[in-house]
């Protein structure tokens, strides 16, 4: 049961990277992908991917809940957890067990939402709401512009990372602590007024950050780019040219499975780098002709 929690872990991290369009990196590429290659389309924004990808984040995580069940508890679980039964006792709770009793001790110490801990959540939920509405390209107006916040901004000016980094500066000034003076100051409160330190600060995000997920994106752009300038780009294209008489689902079939090998020894953000431009030119039809 332990490798089966731990697995787990990894499982809902992959799996629920794909629900969102921030959710991990290869989703980003795509966007930047789509929009580079069809600069007339439509494009991919918050709303339509969480519309295509939540529904088969889903399904991806019954299917890997079955498949854990199935190997390290046993397929009658699947009912006998619902029913109480049929487990070997193995899924039961047991209020008496020492692991159950450290998980309640730990959930206890926590305690009840601090005051920073609300302005970070007020905060993630503003941008969810901004990510979502931000531009809904399924909503064009009659200046054929789409609907959302941006259209009083230019045009491309506020992007999903724009509006990401704004929020974060928000951090940056939003104190940590209740105010304390004015109408703010509590009759009992005798600390004396003062400025409270901010949520968040340079030295916390330089500590904290995770730079080398920026350079590895930064890679992966730059490593797909110097795919595409080698000429490397045009002799996989013409390599997939060889399955375009092949059926449509034959052929999603064929990359899926050349592609999850490939990133059984690269990143995923690199491969995708790489492979959606070589594929976005297929489907076009720049290069060669795919029915």
């Amino acid at each position: 049961m332990g490798k089966g929690l731990l697995l787990c872990i990894c499982y809902a991290a992959n799996i629920g990277g794909t629900a969102t369009l921030t959710g991990t990196g290869p989703n980003l590429v795509i966007t930047q992908a789509v929009d580079t290659l069809f600069p007339d389309g439509p494009g991919i924004d918050f709303v339509t991917w969480f519309s295509f990808g939540f529904p088969a984040m889903l399904l991806a995580l019954l299917l890997a809940w079955i498949w854990l069940q199935c190997m390290f508890l046993d397929c009658r679980c699947l009912l006998g957890c619902i029913k109480q039964r049929g487990c070997k006792g193995r899924c039961k709770r047991d209020r008496d067990n020492a692991a159950y009793k450290v998980i309640r001790r730990q959930y206890d110490e926590l305690g009840p939402l601090s005051f920073p801990e609300k302005v970070v959540l007020l905060h993630f939920v503003l941008l969810v709401l901004l990510w979502f509405f931000r531009d809904m390209k399924f909503v064009k107006l009659e200046n054929k512009r789409a609907a959302g916040w941006t259209y009083f901004f230019v045009k491309g000016y506020m992007t999903d990372a724009a509006t990401g980094i704004m929020v974060a500066i928000f951090l940056f000034f939003w104190p940590s602590k209740p105010p304390n003076f004015m109408c703010c100051r509590r009759s009992r409160d005798t600390r004396p007024a003062k400025p409270a330190p901010p949520i968040l600060d340079w030295a916390t995000v330089h500590q904290k950050m995770p730079w080398s997920v920026v350079i590895l994106l930064g890679g992966g752009f730059a490593l797909a780019d110097g795919v595409k300038a080698s000429g490397l780009s045009d002799w996989m294209g013409q390599g997939f040219q060889t399955f375009s008489g092949f059926p449509v689902v034959a052929l999603v079939l064929i990359i899926c499975i050349i592609v999850a090998f490939i990133t059984e020894f690269t990143s995923n953000t690199s491969t995708a780098a790489i492979f959606l431009p070589i594929l976005g030119k297929l489907v076009r039809g720049e290069k060669s002709t795919l029915q």
